[in-house]
């Protein structure tokens, strides 16, 4: 019976139906409350709701029409007014046995008397007679109404203190007093005998009730075991959503469990690195500060045994008679020759640094600032399609740019597709299957763990097919063209044709072309190329020529006395497309050495005038390559080849040995001389918000290097920062400004010359960072995450630091040594605050801006405010108050803007030259009446244009 008073109750008096009336919409409704919306009573308004009575109304003569309660539909009344609605008998049945059993269930001994024996006090009734109408304890039952004779078929029900609503009988709702008797099929509705005779359903199909009553009493049963299996279904899905609830829930446990474990096991490494750490820097003291001793040590003896000397040959000096003096002289003299040679020059305790081991832990603390856990990525259903074998899922993600996300497309019964480091906000995902369901999962990942998207349903299309894929019981080409009979044969039609040999008889049929390798070998004509290089006899070779041309000195000579071109090297470099001359000898593998040309020269007619009874037809020399026939026969005609003997050749063959040995030495100076470009490797490299962590690769064995790193914005006023002598490949870079792009650049030096990278370009996050409740006063309350802060009661448990402030002050865990940086904090329900920046050790007594080293702005009242600097304060006034304050940081420029975050209007700005790095700076006071004030933090924003 769960649930069903909600359906017995009538949607006005909100009481169960009595004397409930059916509506045409199907809707119920008490009688009396059908009444009330056309009654106007004239002690209350119209349409008052009045209590429901099983009592009969008299028929009222106000007719018209009303609004169903339920669906808003309107019910129109006809002549009889209400009195023409159906009553719902069904209905009245199932409020009254849901009566009695809500009275039975109460278990109270509300019992009916028997109306028939005299006893006093009248004994309890065990049944009620609804045709008699009266209740019988167990003596009169047995008494005056036996389960026998005219009496048996009397009705008896359990004790009933009323019998008004007993009556079952249904009246036909146009003739009173009529009850129904037969069912109108065309109208769907019990009537009674005199519509069928004379009314309305005259000619409609009727039949009787009790045939009718079963096949839809069968219909109902069958619609509510289908709604049954509903219920289960959805009862189910309740279960299994509770389950994967308590699934979540215990999965979150277990994350935030892991978190405190891994985060007690980094600061308990953090611990002991530090103890390690520590106990390197006392051992490398102790043997540095113990050698040092021992020079102070040797120092301190070579001293007291010079004094002791020295004293000795003072008192010495002081002796008069010759005789004594001259009989020591020559012992003091060669003591204290002997204690000045003591003091040799030696330095090498110089060679001992006083700062051995430094320290710097930077880029270890951002990288712990940068723990954090991405956000689950939002699939964007309508950029998301599919095609066969290829999808293209895209996503939005409230991480900031740099995050990795891995694509997962899994379907049943196959292995997952899965694309890895995804960079951006959308992939292409290849290998899919064709006409197959996948769920798309997005995942996003930094280094302290990933956040999963909610599946997304995708399925791939059919791939269009061909003919034979469309086919697939024919197997064999021939079998689909043997399917179509509209066409002949294909062997058919090529036997039809007996004037188109088949492709294979006509390239048979073509005996005077051979095979490629045929044709090429019958053109004698055209000889192999080695064979026209080896033919030319009236040119001698590049290096001849060169040699051949005394005005002209050697190559290396040429090259330094073109003032244009500062090194030889640079101008080899810029002409790639001339090879040097060794390398032109190398590349003529048919004379190995130039030794040996030189010598096979006398045997050829290389050096012979040419004469007008030449071959005619002679192959061409390999300078007119490429030239027109005019133009090789207006070059030729004059062309005269000079003689050289015996003692040029000698010379020639000095010259080029020479030349050989100069080139070598050459190359090796190039070698020894030239600078490689480094390599930068952006897959290394790390920004955060005011430093970047560069790693380069060098070829060659280069030691100093120079970082150069620039605002790309050329309209930037930053200017660039430039590290020198490095002397590794890897530096770091601080003092940027948060959310910005920088470009890189790292050169290769050796003191004359640079030698520079490519650039690459990185962009730093926007400013980060949290409350540090290490500082924060004992009247502030914190978030779990850190980002509110709200006034309340004192905490006594927080423990007691060196930086906590004695004030409702708090400072932000980041501190900011240059560049510009911006953050914003919501102050909608926050009534009295202060907001600013000051150095770490600014004093915890007062708050911000009331002592040295430190500036804000505080809010007093309204739409006035207090700027403090440094302990001088004035006042200003700004309207409205905004909701939100944005923090502009120039460290550089050295200012600090406050202005609203939604209309950028500047509230106040402070100039100040900042000497150390300073930390965002919050407080806050309870207002008047003790309403707590509330500051909201929002970092990790861009900066503002």
């Amino acid at each position: 019976m769960e649930g069903l008073e909600d359906e017995l109750t009538c949607p006005v008096c909100l009481e169960l139906y009595t004397c409930p009336l059916l509506l045409p919409c199907h809707h119920n409704l008490c009688r009396r409350c059908a009444e009330a919306f056309l009654e106007t009573h004239p002690d209350e308004p119209a349409g008052a709701q009045a209590a429901c009575s099983s009592e009969l109304i008299p028929s009222l003569e106000n007719l018209g029409s009303f609004a169903c309660p339920t669906c808003r539909e309107e019910v129109r009344l006809g002549d009889r007014g209400v009195h023409g609605l159906g009553r719902n008998q069904m209905l009245q049945n199932i409020v009254d046995r849901f009566k009695q059993l809500h009275a039975q269930s109460q278990l109270k001994s509300s019992t009916v008397a028997c109306l028939v024996c005299d006893a006093t006090p009248p004994k309890d009734a065990v049944k009620s007679c609804t045709t008699c109408k009266l209740s019988y304890c167990g003596d009169c039952l047995q008494l005056l109404h036996p389960s026998r004779g005219g009496l048996a078929n009397h009705q008896l029900v359990s004790p009933v203190e009323s019998f008004d609503n007993q009556q079952k009988t249904v009246m036909c709702p146009d003739h009173k007093n009529k009850p129904v008797e037969l069912y109108c099929k065309l109208d769907k509705a019990p009537v009674c005998c005199l519509c069928k005779l004379v009314g309305k359903h005259k000619e409609h199909d009727v039949a009787a009730l009790e045939e009718v009553y079963g096949d839809k009493k069968d219909d109902l049963q069958k619609v509510v075991e289908e709604l049954k299996g509903k219920i289960e279904e959805e009862t189910t899905k309740i279960k299994e959503l509770e389950s994967r609830k308590a699934a979540m829930e215990s999965h979150g446990a277990q994350v935030k469990s892991q978190i405190k474990t891994d985060c007690d096991a980094l600061i308990n490494t953090i611990r002991e690195r530090e103890v390690v750490m520590v106990a390197k820097v006392d051992a490398v003291l102790k043997d540095d500060t113990t050698k040092i001793q021992s020079f102070i040590d040797s120092s301190h003896e070579k001293v007291k045994s010079a004094n002791s000397c020295l004293a000795y040959a003072k008192e010495a000096e002081k002796e008069t008679d010759p005789a004594c003096f001259l009989q020591a002289e020559q012992l003091i003299t060669g003591r204290v020759e002997q204690s000045t040679s003591m003091f040799v020059h030696d330095e090498q305790y110089k060679h001992i640094p006083t700062d051995r081991v430094t320290v710097d832990l930077s880029p270890v603390k951002s990288l712990l600032e940068g723990l954090a856990l991405p956000h689950a990525p939002v699939i964007s259903l309508e950029k998301c399609k599919a095609t066969a074998h290829e999808a293209t899922v895209s996503w939005d993600s409230d991480d900031g740019k740099g995050y990795k996300f891995d694509v997962l497309c899994s379907s049943p019964g196959d292995f997952p597709v899965r694309m890895h480091n995804v960079q951006g906000n959308s992939c292409e995902v290849e290998g899919l299957e064709e006409s197959t369901s996948y769920g798309v999962t997005v995942i996003s990942k930094t280094n302290s763990g990933t956040a999963k998207s909610d599946m997304f349903p995708m399925k791939t299309t059919m791939e269009p097919m061909g003919i034979v894929q469309e086919l697939p019981h024919l197997s064999e080409p021939e079998e689909i063209i043997q399917e179509l009979p509209q066409h002949p044969e294909p062997v058919d039609i090529m036997q039809e044709l007996p004037q188109l040999p088949e492709p294979v008889d006509i390239m048979q049929e073509l005996p005077q072309h051979p095979e490629p390798e045929e044709i090429i070998q019958e053109l004698p004509q055209l000889p192999e190329p080695v064979d026209i290089m080896q033919e030319l006899p009236q040119h001698p070779e590049p290096v001849d020529i060169m040699q051949e041309l005394p005005q002209h000195p050697e190559p290396v000579e040429i090259m330094q006395e073109l003032p244009q071109h500062p090194e030889p090297v640079d101008i080899m470099q810029e002409l790639p497309q001339l090879p040097e001359p060794v390398d032109i000898m190398q590349e003529l593998p048919q004379h190995p050495e130039p030794v040996e040309i030189m010598q096979e020269l006398p045997r050829s007619n290389y050096f012979t005038e040419r004469s007008n009874s030449d071959v005619p037809g002679r192959r061409l020399p390999r300078c007119y390559m490429g030239c027109s026939v005019d133009k090789i026969a207006a070059t030729d005609k004059d062309h005269v080849t000079p003689k050289v003997s015996n003692a040029k050749m000698e010379d020639l063959q000095r010259k080029v040995e020479e030349l050989e040995v100069k080139t070598k030495e050459e190359k090796g100076k190039i070698q020894k001389s030239s600078l490689s470009a480094p390599s930068i490797d952006k897959e290394k490299c790390r920004t955060s918000f005011d430093m970047a962590y560069i790693e380069w690769q060098s070829p060659g064995d280069i030691g100093v290097f120079e970082l150069h790193c620039s605002c790309a914005d050329e309209s930037s006023d930053d200017p660039p920062i430039i590290i020198q002598n490095i002397r590794g490949n890897s530096s770091v870079v601080r003092g940027l400004s948060s959310d910005t792009m920088y470009k890189s650049q790292v050169c290769a030096t050796d003191g004359n010359r640079v030698c520079p990278s490519a650039t690459v370009t990185m962009e730093t996050i926007p400013f980060f960072f949290r409350f540090d409740p290490e500082t924060a006063g004992k009247r502030l309350h914190l978030s779990e995450r850190n980002t509110r802060a709200v006034k309340g009661d004192e905490i006594p448990s927080l423990p007691e630091v060196p930086g906590r402030f004695k004030t409702s002050t708090v400072f932000g865990t980041a501190a900011v040594s240059g560049g510009r940086h911006y953050w914003e904090v919501g102050t909608e329900n926050a009534r009295y605050y202060l907001l600013g920046v000051a150095y770490g050790d600014v004093s915890r007594e007062v708050n911000i801006g009331e002592s040295p080293g430190g500036w804000g702005i505080e809010r007093t009242s309204g739409d006035t405010y207090k700027a403090h600097d440094q302990g001088n304060s004035h006042d200003i006034t700004f309207s409205p108050h905004p909701d939100k304050i944005g923090v502009l940081l120039d460290y550089k420029a050295g200012f600090v803007t406050f202005q609203d975050a939604e209309s950028k209007k500047v509230i106040h700005t402070f100039k100040v030259k900042f000497e150390r790095p300073v930390y965002p700076a919050f407080s806050l006071w309870i207002g008047l009446g003790g309403i707590s004030s509330v500051l909201k933090l929002h970092t990790g924003v861009s900066i503002p244009q």
